[in-house]
């Protein structure tokens, strides 16, 4: 299975995340962050962008999450990302 990733979070480890993850075959589909600077500017580099991690998850090509957010916000984002059947 091809790894589809939705980073969600896109700031400083987000971005990291987008900007290596290809180079080890990760196809990047789709980002979400709740600023919309750092939306507009995954659109200007190339990704579709998401202004909520559940629009993000609601997309049917991601099939892997990453959670580049704070720390707190990991636990429920995971229990959500699973619940709508992606691989975190």
């Amino acid at each position: 299975m091809k790894t589809n990733l939705g980073v969600i979070g896109y700031g400083g480890m987000g971005k990291l995340h987008a900007k290596f993850s290809p180079m080890i075959g990760v196809n990047i589909v789709a980002v979400c962050d709740i600023r919309e600077d750092r939306c507009k500017e995954a659109e200007e580099n190339g990704f579709k962008a998401y202004r909520s991690a559940d629009e993000l998850l609601k997309d049917e090509n991601v099939n892997t999450v990453i959670l580049t957010v704070p720390n707190h916000l990991h636990h429920p984002m995971c229990l959500n990302a699973a619940a709508a059947g992606k691989n975190v």
